[in-house]
């Protein structure tokens, strides 16, 4: 038994440190425009825009000149999408409450990979309790890689879903979709691109697909 577990922590040391030389070799590429420009003004601010910071009409005209056109705008979760104007560029989703934008968040963001966000960012943080999405910059920034946990697990090749930049304050009663700092707190401690497999084994409550 014991012969087992060594065997298990040494392949997940080999498995992460495969995982971070495919990262740092993809460093070497030119990364995605998107994500060059994801840090201009200091994350979790993009584009000038700061959750709990920026008036949403501010926010908007940022948007509206660069492009942006409104593709949704739901009042009773106040939740409001603004689409590029072409596809080279990330949809924008924003919560906001009274006039203040609450949560940024970036999807649809073309050609941009896990491997991508970590060789910018830096290694996450950890793992969230949804097993879906991971913590960078003190849970400020959540990248969520899988839409359910049955997806394809981490790996640096895998698409990024969304991005998430938020920062501390009072929960809302209606949002479409959220993360808080929180959550980030909460997660699973980041051991690499070792296999979902060995999280289960070693992260007590780590979820399971079903």
């Amino acid at each position: 038994m014991r012969g087992l577990l060594l065997l298990a922590v040494l392949l997940s040391a080999a498995l992460t440190v495969i995982g971070v030389g495919v990262v740092q070799l993809g460093s070497g590429q030119a990364l995605p425009p998107i994500v060059n420009e994801l840090d201009a003004c200091g994350l979790p601010c993009w584009w000038n825009i700061t959750p709990r910071s920026t008036e949403l009409n501010e926010a908007l005209d940022i948007l509206i000149a660069q492009g942006y056109h409104e593709f949704m705008h739901d009042t009773r979760y106040r939740f409001i999408v603004y689409d590029p104007a072409d596809l080279t560029n990330c949809r924008v989703n924003m919560n906001y409450s009274g006039r203040t934008v609450t949560l940024l968040a970036l999807t649809l963001c073309p050609g941009v990979t896990l491997g991508d966000v970590i060789a910018f960012l830096g290694e996450p943080e950890g793992i969230l309790t949804s097993g879906t999405a991971l913590a960078f910059r003190g849970g400020h920034v959540i990248v969520n890689a899988r839409m359910t946990i049955c997806d394809p697990w981490f790996a640096p090749e895998l698409p990024v879903q969304s991005l998430y930049f938020l920062n501390a304050g009072a929960a809302q009663r209606r949002v479409m979709a959220t993360f808080t700092l929180n959550d980030a707190a909460q997660a699973f401690a980041w051991r690499g691109f070792a296999s979902e497999a060995y999280y289960q084994r070693v992260e007590a409550g780590f979820p399971v697909c079903k």
